[in-house]
């Protein structure tokens, strides 16, 4: 057919006016053609087979079974797509891809070489993202605001907001009134039924400092916490608070008639005190660390107040004090009109009936007189039984460190020696005997005497 010369250069492409058939075919950059005016201008060329993106020249398709399309297009059905490219035709610098489905799905992509924006909705999907946020806005004509629009409802609720002072909630009770009444106010409200915080989950106050702290929690296991280590935690109420019914004892009301019972104190069994409004008995020794034990006794009264020592309840000795200051000591665990031992409030010790012995390897018994002068004892003088004669009782002069007399003296214990020769009276007049003796036949028995 002849193919008239006029043409019509679009990018790369030249359209041909075909005066023989009336029809306009379109001639890409080498003279092949692509396709007639009239399919790539309205009736779409029809293209089966390959990639969308093996479509580079303007115009619009009729495709199917074409590679590379989102899942919602169907494959097995004719969809159309228009494609506008600039540049070279066989590889343009932009290309802009609509593909229009007959399930109503309608989606865009641009390519720009290597990258593509990837394709986007449009047709029902848009239509059903505007539903799906007008099902989450909902009904604005049913807000129970003055303003029925979004705009204008944001504005009243933020105005009714900003209109609380410190003074008055006016607006805000306005806005719960006009709004919803299912959430609590952080400038104050009251909760008409139970508020509960799931396990794991706390309860906080924060404080001045910004730090928030842990008023109350639950764990997993159903354990409730009441309180944060990192703060003090301080209870409030009357004086008798109760837990589960039981009286708490604090300091404040603890004590006498506070009817507090415990089991054991400082862990130690109640068994293991002494009781002081009766009789009781220690099974373990006692022993006071520098300090005294006191026994009250009443003025007035001729009692008697100590220690009794006792044997199957029956005391075997004591030793009591009485309200003069007498010390008495009863032994054998009899009742005497005149206690064995005294010691009574003159300094004086009086023994009643039996005797004194004193047992001990070297006994002693020894006086010592107090100089008030200088305020010394002196070595004083006294009995005992010498360690060279332990049969024999010795006197003994510590001032002069010697023994005076000794008596029990001997084999038999029946001599009495005297260190120093004794004198009788005033003028030193001696009885005495010598080594002098007179010699010859003298009887036994005879003194010697010296005047």
């Amino acid at each position: 057919m002849a193919v008239k010369r006029a043409k019509y250069l679009v990018a790369d492409d030249e359209y041909h006016f075909v005066t023989d058939d009336k029809a306009l075919r379109v001639l890409d950059s080498n003279n092949n053609e692509i396709g007639t005016f009239r399919e790539l201008g309205f009736e779409g060329k029809i293209i089966t087979s390959g990639d969308y993106r093996d479509i580079k020249h303007t115009g619009v398709y009729r495709i199917k079974g074409v590679g590379g399309l989102p899942g919602n297009i169907p494959g097995d059905k004719e969809s159309i797509l228009t494609v506008t490219s600039i540049g070279d035709q066989n590889n343009p610098e932009l290309t802009f891809y609509k593909v229009i489905s007959p399930n109503g799905v309608i989606l865009e992509n641009t390519v720009s070489r290597s990258n593509q924006s990837g394709w986007g909705s449009g047709g029902v999907d848009l239509r059903n993202t505007i539903t799906n946020i007008n099902n989450i806005l909902g009904d604005i004509s049913k807000l129970q605001t003055d303003s029925k629009n979004m705009t204008g409802a944001i504005n009243e609720l933020n105005s009714k907001i900003n209109n609380v002072s410190d003074n008055s909630q006016s607006g805000l009770e306005s806005l719960k009134k006009d709004s919803d009444n299912r959430y609590l106010f952080k400038w104050g409200d009251t909760v008409n039924g139970d508020l509960s915080i799931k396990f794991g989950a706390k309860y906080k106050l924060r404080g001045k400092n910004g730090h928030d702290y842990n008023l109350a929690s639950i764990d997993d296991n159903n354990n409730i916490h009441i309180g944060d280590a990192d703060t003090n935690l301080h209870f409030w109420g009357n004086e008798n608070p109760t837990f589960n019914g039981k009286k708490i004892f604090t300091e404040a009301n603890v004590g006498s008639g506070s009817g507090l019972d415990a089991d054991k104190l400082d862990g130690i069994d109640s068994s293991g005190f002494l009781k002081t409004n009766s009789d009781d008995t220690k099974y373990s020794g006692l022993r006071m660390d520098k300090r005294n034990i006191h026994f009250n006794i009443k003025d007035g009264e001729n009692t008697e107040t100590g220690l009794v020592f006792d044997k199957n309840n029956n005391w075997t000795a004591k030793v009591v004090a009485t309200d003069i200051g007498d010390v008495h000591i009863q032994t054998g665990g009899k009742e005497y009109k005149y206690p064995p031992f005294t010691f009574n409030q003159d300094r004086n010790f009086v023994q009643y009936g039996g005797g004194h012995w004193i047992r001990a390897n070297e006994p002693q018994l020894n006086f010592q007189t107090f100089d008030e002068k200088t305020g010394n004892f002196d070595k004083g003088v006294g009995f005992f039984k010498p360690a060279w004669d332990q049969g024999s009782l010795a006197v003994g002069n510590w001032n002069t460190s010697e023994v005076v007399a000794q008596f029990a003296v001997g084999a038999n214990h029946e001599a009495v020696k005297l260190n120093h020769s004794p004198y009788i009276g005033d003028h030193n007049r001696r009885l005495f005997m010598q080594d002098e003796q007179p010699s010859g036949d003298i009887p036994v028995g005879s003194v010697w005497i010296g005047i």
